[in-house]
This record gives structure tokens, sequence and C-alpha cells, in this order.
């Protein structure tokens, strides 16, 4: 039996070294294989990370240009707006001139009126300057009489109160 004992004891040890050889050949197969898969995700993940960068980096775009777009139609509508002023501005304006245009026509008219008028208020403007040269003069001459007559009156004034204060204190020297 000792034969027996060690062929089994050969086949056992045969069989735990196939087992062990096994084992290492499956832990360094399954080692590889981790390190290819770390790798891999690896791999992925920074490729994730770039493709978050990349999109981060377009939704900033997108953000930016849809602001941009809004600005856009913001200054669309204002230039809308001023754009429908200045139309009616000008339509105004237009108006306006056809308005003043007449106008014109009509005071051009009322001037050449003036004209004639004054032409003939000129000669009689030359009568009216000899009546103002004499009444100039008989103004003057009866301001004169005026300052004359205010100096008497002043000093008639002077003298009567002389003669209050003579009555009052009753002294009579003046």
């Amino acid at each position: 039996m000792s034969y027996i004992t060690r062929n089994a004891n050969l086949i056992l040890l045969f069989l735990i070294v196939l087992v062990a050889t096994s084992l290492v050949g499956a832990t360094i197969y399954f080692q590889s294989s981790f390190d290819d898969i770390n790798a891999e995700y690896n791999q992925k993940l920074a490729e994730l990370n770039n493709v978050s960068t990349q999109l981060e980096q377009y939704r900033t775009i997108l953000i930016k240009a849809k602001e941009e777009l809004q600005l856009k139609l913001a200054r669309e509508e204002e230039f809308t707006t001023k754009f429908t002023e200045v139309r009616s501005t000008a339509e105004n304006l237009e108006q306006d001139k056809s308005r003043l245009l007449t106008d014109k026509k009509t005071l051009e008219t009322e001037l050449q009126s003036a004209r004639s008028d004054l032409t003939r208020s000129r000669s009689e403007l030359g009568v009216a300057q000899t009546q103002l040269a004499s009444t100039k003069a008989q103004l003057a001459k009866t301001e004169a009489d005026l300052d004359r007559e205010q100096d008497r009156a002043s000093r008639l004034n002077d003298d009567v109160d002389c003669l209050r204060d003579t009555a009052d204190a009753n002294e009579g020297d003046c």
C-alpha cells in the first residue's frame, strides 16, 4: 500500500501544484485583465472629463449666444420703435414745411402790402416829424416855465414855513 499512498501523495502533490499554478495563472490573468479594465476605465474617465469640459464650454458659448440674441432682438425692437418715431417725425416735418411755405407766401404778400403802406407812411412821417419838432420846442419851453414855477413854489413854501415858525414862536424875524 505504500505504493498507493505514495502515488496518492504524488497525485495530491501534483494536484496541489496544478491548482496552485492554475491559481497563480488565474491571478495573473485576472490582474492583467483588471489592469486593462482599470486603464480603460481611466481612459474613459479622462474622456468623460474632457467631454464634460467641452460640454461646459459649449454651454457657456450657448448662454453667450442666447444673451447676444436677446440683446440683438432688444436692439432690433428699439430700432423699429425709433424708426417709427423718425418716420412720423419726418411726416410731421413735411407737413410743417408745406404749412410754412404757405405761410411764407402769405407773409410775402403782406410784406409787399406793408412796403407800400410804408412808402405812404414816410410821406406822412415827414409831416409828423415837423409837428414833433414843434411840439418838442413847446415842451422845452413848458419845462423851463415849470422849473421856474417850481423854484418859486419852493421859495413860497420856505416863506410859509418861516411864517408858521414865527407865528408859533411869535418872533417876527424871517
